[in-house]
């Protein structure tokens, strides 16, 4: 497994890849006096006014100096390299309100920074950042991003990529190429374009392709990703908006835009006849009462909503019996009234009602076994668990399992007793480490017998035994120089094959020195043979023997023709390469990824990532679907698997497409656009500098492309080769894609040092604000980021925000300790984080039932983590949540193309299938317990956002619990 060196950093830089910068001019005063604390009048409010503006809390204008005025001067002449004193003397009114040495007219008394363009993700000179704050942006009265500002020139600067998504909410489109902000307004929008100057800056924005203004924007690390981005003085900014009719209000710290009655909505009736124009799509979706078809248009003309007919409710029994069809919500209920367990669907398919049962099986553990109408039933589930216990609809204890006799009995493969236990699962459990053990039950027969342990068996291509192996990976070694040589696990089936003779290396001229087995063998035969070169199967030169040795990023040298090594990305595959395509290739090398075709074009269509390529990672990772990784945890691309430990540091994910997704939207967001952090080209040769450490990771990808290509007839002619002049399409989405869940159910588990389980708003946030670990010299992550952020603004302490724990902020955490009175040891414990960084006010308590409606992967602690969002509260670190209602789709012969695609019915009529779900996917049911050969399932289409219910077989599936 090649080990992932950016995952520890990487998720923590994954929100952002662009934003502007803020001004908020305050008029000069002339001759300011000299006060101090204790001072009264006009020109303490001015002063406080003015601090207030530029970030520096100062409290409420009331013209009285005290403690707090005298501390935010004192802040403001920090940070402007004055002495800090805390009064307020010329030099300080004179930075204050900028009039320091230049023209008294606003805002033309600013000093522009110099230009700094972020193209290329490079930081320029400029001039001094201050006062780094959260900020909030409201429209129309809500709050719509709380990004980071601070203070340059004497002004606010704010990235503006939060603007520019508060602006789309609107219809107002844009684009940012490093040096102009283009926006474009929805048709019949009236821009005031009276009076332009046009001063002087390196950054323009333009309205409909019309300057508008020229600024000069700063480039700066956003604390949310600590991606550099662009800010940009909010003064012009608000000038700007101004021409389209947004009007604002600044007070250093929230910056409240509204537009009267903008009439952005259209309602049109379903013959297509206007109703009328309304400011808010909620007004517009109101028009449309009663009238089934009808759609609301946005400024753009783009239907954003449908009305739909009214919705009717299905009734169904227990046992999934259709009872009927119903127009309202009540006579369905009471058609279930006296039937425990019958539940209720509206017309779009999602659960609205489940008739409350009489009876709670609990098991010893806690845990929910079952509902059931009868005390008989709810008793007969908890039979082999002593101490489990049935509550009423009450929640009173009306039952409790008594102790049992032992009936299981488990012996070790010799015949040795190991014991004797009351329920099989903890007769299982005690064969672990015994292959070959046995388990028998009260009249002897042997009921379970321990697998022994996996064992991988090499052969050459004619047949002939290698050698059998307890590792894979040892077992693909034995047949490394044997071209065509097998693996094959304990049950016969081909796990891998060595590529036949491939790699033919090739003088200057062209004469051939040489076929050879491995890539580094070829190489090893170019040696002192400058410009030799080795091409893979399908003609591709997948290396170059440098002239001198290389010193460069890892690219594999000079490609002197088209290679899959130097594709752009960025582009999608040629039309041959299809959904069905795919999957028929997959299904011809018996993967069971057959059935996810769609899913690969998807994520291609979605951000902007060749499916050719993601297919060949997913291969290459995964042995064509068929690793412990991939059927353990739906993680196709070995992300978060380091070296050290892949099985366990590996990701989980709640599906394989969402896997392919999430890798799609991760290696467009930070390999493959320009500026990112870990962008060197957006081809294989520049993803493999930070993605793996095995040098030839790319050439092995880009053999498997070459391989599909030619599957399909074609070659890498077909491929768009990287220029820097490629101008690719931008992906249609950049959000990190959600899971969503329909009624998942939850316990909070009792959290380390917090007392309760932290929420946040979002998972990013979260990641770098609760702790998880001790931090200390040589850990690295976004907690080490804020930890680095938050010594900064308590001590000054002048640190590299960079996520990485170095000797300076050992030092600066050893100052902070002794002053705060901690032992001054420079390890970063919960006891000083939560001294610089208070935790939050509100926890959920341990042990709270909740539920649980969006999966992301995220990142904790360095390690990829998922993070669940919680209804009512916000994200959670998943690993303080265990789940009692979600399970994986699990299948008998997981490796098998044919079984792995799993139909889900239509409850009550399987003979109409609703949807198609591949083994390992998360659902949610009630009961496990198949009724008439199918379970119930609850799940989301990921697409369009419904929840749903569906049937799925029990001849295929089983559930399994997601622990």
């Amino acid at each position: 497994m090649a080990k992932r060196r950016h995952i520890a950093l990487c998720m923590a830089l994954m929100s952002l890849s662009m934003a502007p910068i803020g001004t908020q001019v305050v008029s000069a005063q002339s001759s300011p006096p000299v006060i101090q604390e204790g001072a009264r009048g006009s020109a303490v409010a001015e002063l406080q006014k003015a601090l207030n503006e530029r970030g520096f809390a100062a409290g409420p204008v009331d013209g009285i100096f005290g403690p707090q005025t005298a501390a935010a001067v004192a802040a403001f002449q920090r940070a402007h390299g004055l002495a800090p004193s805390g009064v307020a003397t010329a030099a300080t009114w004179a930075l204050l309100l900028g009039t320091s040495g230049s023209a008294s007219s606003a805002p033309a008394q600013i000093s522009r920074p110099p230009a700094a363009p972020v193209s290329k993700g490079r930081t320029t000179s400029g001039p001094a950042v201050s006062n780094l704050r959260q900020v909030t942006i409201s429209f129309q009265g809500k709050v719509v991003s709380r990004p980071y500002a601070f203070t340059a020139n004497g002004t606010t600067y704010v990235p503006i990529w939060y603007l520019m998504n508060m602006l789309k909410s609107i219809g107002v489109q844009s684009s940012w190429n490093g040096r102009t902000w283009a926006l474009t307004l929805p048709k019949g929008t009236s821009v005031d374009f009276s009076n332009i100057r046009l001063a002087a800056g390196s950054h323009v924005i333009t309205m409909n392709g019309k300057p508008v203004a020229r600024v000069t924007g700063i480039p700066y690390p956003d604390p949310y990703t600590h991606r550099e981005t662009t800010f940009m003085p909010i003064w012009y900014l608000q000038q700007a908006l101004r021409r389209i009719g947004i009007q604002y209000e600044w007070d250093g710290r929230h910056w409240t835009m509204t537009r009267s009655n903008p009439n952005l909505y259209a309602s049109y009736r379903s013959d297509g006849t206007l109703i009328g124009r309304f400011p808010t799509l909620a007004d517009a979706e109101k028009a449309l009462a009663g009238d089934p078809g009808g759609v609301v248009k946005d400024a753009n003309g783009n239907i954003v909503y449908t009305a739909q007919p009214p919705v009717t409710y299905t009734a169904y029994g227990p046992d999934g019996s259709t009872l009927g069809t119903y127009n309202s919500l009540q006579d369905a209920k009471s058609a279930v009234a006296a039937m425990p367990g019958a539940s209720v669907v509206d017309s779009s398919g999602k659960l609205v009602y489940t008739q409350p049962v009489a009876y709670v099986a609990l098991g010893s553990d806690g845990r929910v076994r079952g509902l059931y109408a009868s005390l008989a039933d709810a008793q007969a589930a908890i039979i082999d668990d002593p101490g489990a216990t049935v509550e009423n609809a009450a929640g009173q204890v009306v039952y409790t399992q008594p102790a049992a006799t032992p009936v299981f009995s488990a012996y070790s493969q010799t015949g040795a007793l190991l014991g004797t236990y009351v329920r099989l699962s903890d007769a299982e459990d005690a064969l672990a480490n015994n292959p070959g053990g046995t388990v028998t039950d009260s009249t002897g027969k042997v009921v379970f017998t321990e697998p022994a342990a996996p064992v991988y068996t090499a052969f050459t291509a004619r047949g002939q035994l290698l050698g059998t192996y307890q590792d894979r990976a040892a077992a693909i070694n034995a047949v490394s120089s044997s071209p065509g040589a097998t693996v094959k696990d304990t049950a016969g089936n081909v796990l891998y094959i060595q590529p036949l003779a491939a790699y033919t290396a090739f003088s200057p001229s062209g004469a051939i020195l040489g076929v050879y087995s491995s890539l580094s063998v070829a190489e090893q035969a170019l040696a002192g043979t400058p410009g030799g070169t080795v091409k893979d199967p399908s003609g591709e030169v997948v290396y170059t023997q440098p002239s001198q040795p290389s010193g460069g990023q890892g690219s594999g040298g000079s490609q002197p023709g088209p290679s899959f090594t130097n594709v752009d990305l960025r582009y999608p595959a040629p039309a041959n390469i299809t959904a069905s395509v795919i999957d028929q290739y997959l299904r011809a090398h018996n993967s069971p990824l057959a059935g996810l075709g769609s899913v690969f074009i998807q994520a291609q269509n979605l951000y902007g990532v060749n499916a050719n390529y993601l297919v060949s990672h997913a291969i290459l990772e995964t042995g064509w679907g068929k690793s412990q990784i991939a059927r353990a945890k739906n993680n196709l691309f070995g992300y978060g698997a380091f070296d050290s430990n892949p099985g366990v540091d590996a990701g989980t994910f709640p599906s394989d497409a969402y896997a392919i997704l999430f890798e799609a939207w991760e290696v467009r967001q930070n390999y493959l656009t320009p500026g990112s952090s870990l962008y060197v080209s957006p081809t294989l040769a520049g993803m493999n500098v930070h993605y793996a450490t095995d040098p030839h990771w790319a050439a092995s990808i880009g053999a498997l492309m070459g391989q599909l290509a030619a599957y399909v007839g074609d070659s890498v002619t077909s491929y768009r080769q990287y220029a820097p002049s490629n101008q690719p399409p931008n992906p249609a989405l950049t959000a990190e894609p959600v899971f969503r869940l329909n009624g998942a159910a939850a316990v909070v588990q009792p959290t380390p040092n917090y007392g309760g389980l932290p929420y946040y708003s979002t998972w990013s946030y979260g990641s770098s604000h609760m702790f998880v670990r001790t931090l200390q010299n040589g850990t690295a992550g976004g907690d080490v980021a804020t930890l680095q952020q938050a010594l900064n603004q308590v001590n000054h302490a002048g640190l590299v925000v960079d996520g990485v724990f170095g000797p300076l902020t050992a030092a600066a955490l050893k100052q902070y300790q002794s002053k705060a009175g901690l032992p001054a040891t420079g390890v970063c414990d919960y006891n000083t984080w939560k001294s610089l960084i208070p935790p939050p006010a509100t926890v959920i308590p341990a042990g709270t039932k909740v539920t649980v409606d969006q999966v992301e992967q995220g990142m904790a602690g360095g390690l990829v983590t998922e993070w669940y969002h919680v209804v009512n509260y916000g994200w959670v670190n998943a690993n303080f949540i265990q789940f009692t209602n979600v399970y994986r789709l699990t299948v008998s012969n997981p490796l098998s193309p044919s079984a792995v695609n799993i139909p889900v019915y239509k409850p009550g009529n399987p003979n109409t299938v609703l949807t198609t779900m591949h083994a390992g996917d998360w659902v949610v049911a009630a009961d496990t317990d198949p009724v008439n050969g199918y379970i119930t399932i609850q799940f989301v289409d990921q697409n369009s956002g419904q929840a749903q219910q569906g049937w799925v077989s029990a001849a295929q599936v089983t559930l399994t619990p997601v622990r």
